[in-house]
């Protein structure tokens, strides 16, 4: 098994990030009722990548099943983050997360496949961070990168420069 050690996220993995960040939670849409019309609405705020991930608000069950996903990520990805923040890259550990998996059987052997399972299979972890100065998730291009952005980079740099000048 190879380790995905890339140093751009997949789209399926960005999208997932950037559902993490969301300031709010992303609620279940209530079923019964549930128009195209209100579907496209609910992703009037999300990102770019959120968007392209889910499709067509027409195919109404993946879009559902892809808006679950999104769901889930946006609570496993911080967790995963914070346990395994002290995780050096050696050895090995062990997390329990929950997410939506898809078992299937074929020829007497068991596999399993979902969209964050997927998203997340032999990626390195220590890729998908918390930003030091904002505390977003987000993926870490360089094995170096502590930071979401250049902003919060210059953030810390300046506040870092002001304790050693005295400031």
């Amino acid at each position: 098994m190879t380790t995905r050690r890339i140093s751009e996220a997949t789209p399926q993995l960005k999208a997932f990030i950037d559902a993490a960040n969301l300031q709010s939670r992303l609620d279940p849409p209530r079923l019964g009722e549930v128009q195209v019309v209100n579907l496209s609405k609910l992703t009037k705020s999300f990102s770019s990548a959120m968007k392209d991930f889910l499709g067509d608000p027409n195919d109404r069950q993946g879009f559902l099943e892809r808006y679950d996903a999104l769901r889930s990520a946006q609570g496993v990805l911080p967790s995963l983050v914070d346990q395994c923040n002290d995780y050096d890259g050696s050895g090995s550990m062990s997390t329990p997360i929950s997410i939506p998996l898809n078992i299937y059987i074929r020829a007497g052997m068991i596999s399993g496949s979902g969209y964050v399972w997927n998203a997340l299979e032999e990626v390195a972890i220590t890729r998908i961070r918390r930003c030091k100065i904002c505390e977003k998730v987000f993926w870490a291009p360089r094995i170096n990168s502590d930071f979401c952005s250049l902003k919060c980079r210059n953030r810390y740099n300046k506040k870092k420069s002001r304790e050693r000048h005295g400031r």
